[in-house]
């Protein structure tokens, strides 16, 4: 190739290097010229550049497009649904290089595979309807010791917090409910409800 000189109608499509070496930068048409230094004559060739084979890219945009997103955690779905969107482009575009799609391909199958399924809060839940009442109901008449009270409230306000988080795992829900339940079993009366309490049980048994 000595003794000539490269150009490319547009790099966007087609380079050409010193020596002539061209490469396909995305698919189409593209004319290459060669110009001789000698005598000024040129040569054109037509260069078509095929667009990269995207099969294994869009299998995996119709397992990632199958997907029940409403099953998984928001803070998973969030990063998953982006990538879904720019792998869609990239297939629409068809511009891509071999390498860029199946980096997109891995990106996108990693993203799927980091989607966190939701944890099922019924017990929490459960727990959660049989101290709301208790919770509700307060403690302003010192029914309750004050530390067994105070257990209980930050332990049922805290489970509260779990259940409403969309993103919380399974060991946090576990633990929220697991503690709630323990502080509800553990309020402590008072040695005056206690008082109030036998009272009440005589008086009925009176009647």
């Amino acid at each position: 190739t000595e003794g000539y000189s490269w150009a490319s109608g547009d790099d966007n499509y087609v380079t050409v290097s010193s020596s002539g070496l061209v490469t396909g930068m995305k698919p189409g048409t593209m004319d290459v010229v060669a110009t001789t230094t000698i005598n000024g004559k040129t040569a054109t060739w037509l260069v078509t550049v095929k667009a990269a084979d995207m099969s294994s890219l869009e299998a995996e945009i119709a397992l990632a497009e199958a997907i029940d997103t409403n099953l998984y955690t928001p803070a998973t779905v969030e990063p998953f649904e982006a990538k879904l969107v720019l792998a869609k482009q990239m297939v629409a575009e068809a511009t891509a290089s071999a390498e860029e799609i199946a980096e997109m391909t891995t990106e996108l199958k990693n993203a799927r595979l980091a989607l966190v399924l939701k944890a099922d809060k019924t017990a929490l839940e459960a727990e959660l309807a049989k101290s709301e009442p208790i919770y509700t109901a307060g403690n302003a008449d010192n029914k309750y010791t004050t530390t067994s009270w105070t257990t209980f409230a930050d332990a049922y306000l805290a489970a509260k917090a779990v259940n409403d988080d969309l993103n919380a795992t399974v060991a946090e829900i576990s633990t929220a409910r697991a503690e709630l339940m323990e502080a509800r079993i553990g309020l402590e009366l008072t040695p005056e409800a206690v008082d109030k309490t036998k009272l009440a049980a005589e008086l009925a048994k009176s009647e």
